[in-house]
């Protein structure tokens, strides 16, 4: 582009017969121009690109330029998803939003519409060392017959109460 100075430029396209170009304005670098180039050989301004950039890097520039859309698209739905309190992450604290989830889990669960997540669950508990290991057949099977998520922890903590008092008991002898 005439009078601008060649920043990048990348396929706009799938079929990549369109190049968006962008270039910087001499006397205002902090404006960035952007001009779309057919991706012609015949065509005067794509051959005017091809002096600053080969059609190998522009296929690099492409890749890379797909990469920062897809994470940047992924960065976005986290955030949106974080907003409105549909992930948590424990790392930072948690927030009320986490708490309000175990409540409803805990205290307002539903057996018609929670089994799945109650199934979930469990299969989560049972990976659990204390509960591999765990001896007790009758504590396990209690909490594989639970029909909540309350009564599946209340076995739980049973069975880890347990296996603490009886490891303490180990380490004392």
């Amino acid at each position: 582009m005439e009078g601008h100075k060649y920043v990048s430029a990348y396929f706009s396209d799938q079929s990549k017969q369109t190049v968006m170009s962008f270039w910087e304005d001499p006397d205002d670098t902090d404006c960035l121009v952007e001009f779309t180039i057919q991706a012609d050989p015949e065509d005067p301004d794509y051959k005017a690109l091809l002096e600053h950039v080969s059609v190998d890097e522009l296929h690099t520039n492409t890749w890379e330029y797909i990469k920062e859309s897809e994470q940047g698209f992924k960065d976005q739905v986290i955030a949106i998803a974080k907003e409105n309190g549909w992930i948590v992450n424990i790392d930072d604290g948690g927030s009320n939003d986490l708490y309000k989830i175990l409540i409803d889990l805990l205290f307002n669960f539903n057996k018609e519409e929670d089994k799945e997540r109650l199934f979930h669950f469990k299969l989560q508990l049972f990976e659990q060392e204390f509960l591999k290991n765990c001896k007790d057949k009758e504590l396990k099977k209690k909490i594989r017959r639970s029909e909540t998520i309350l009564e599946v922890v209340s076995h739980t903590v049973s069975i880890f109460d347990t296996t603490q008092a009886s490891s303490s008991q180990d380490d004392s002898d």
